[in-house]
């Protein structure tokens, strides 16, 4: 009987060093430890990166980037001062010609998932304007302190928000 040494696990507060292999729908950049997949906000594909669990579930990690060791070349400044804060955007943190990429990469996954349609090339329609250009929007609103905003990420805090982009 052949005895192979067991996968170390992470814990929360342990890191590891890895790059972000791609980005899933929310915005997590995901990559693997062990086979293990990790969810990591701000994550983008190609980033070289020290992350942190900070949370283990049975099947997958939570991590957040401890330290940026080698950015991407498709990650750019977030023009919204709000952006991490926000639950608005997921991916302003992402030049935009590689958000229309990925955005077309979710919904093609999505339409094979739910269809069973097996689509290679859909085409991606850019906008000339990037910001400035929903034609919805929600904007909830809290009573005690009245506020009108946008909710804050993974909470239904409202932000006060003076623009959005």
């Amino acid at each position: 009987m052949v005895n192979h040494p067991q996968k170390a696990k992470l814990y929360p507060s342990n890191t590891f060093t890895t790059r972000i292999d791609k980005i899933v729908y929310g915005g997590y950049g995901l990559c693997n430890y062990n086979g293990i997949k990790v969810f990591v906000p701000y994550g983008v594909p190609l980033d070289y990166v020290q992350l942190k669990i900070k949370e283990r579930k049975k099947t997958y990690y939570k991590a957040t980037i401890h330290k940026l060791i080698e950015p991407s070349p498709f990650r750019t400044t977030p023009p919204c001062q709000y952006f991490t804060v926000c639950g608005g955007c997921d991916l302003q943190h992402i030049k935009y010609e590689n958000q229309l990429r990925i955005k077309q990469e979710f919904f093609i996954e999505s339409l094979q998932r739910i269809s069973k349609l097996n689509l290679k090339d859909l085409p991606a329609l850019s906008s000339s304007q990037p910001f400035h250009y929903r034609n919805k929007t929600q904007y909830p609103l809290s009573e005690r302190p009245l506020r009108i905003g946008f909710y804050q990420k993974f909470s239904h805090n409202v932000l006060n928000i003076d623009q959005c982009l």
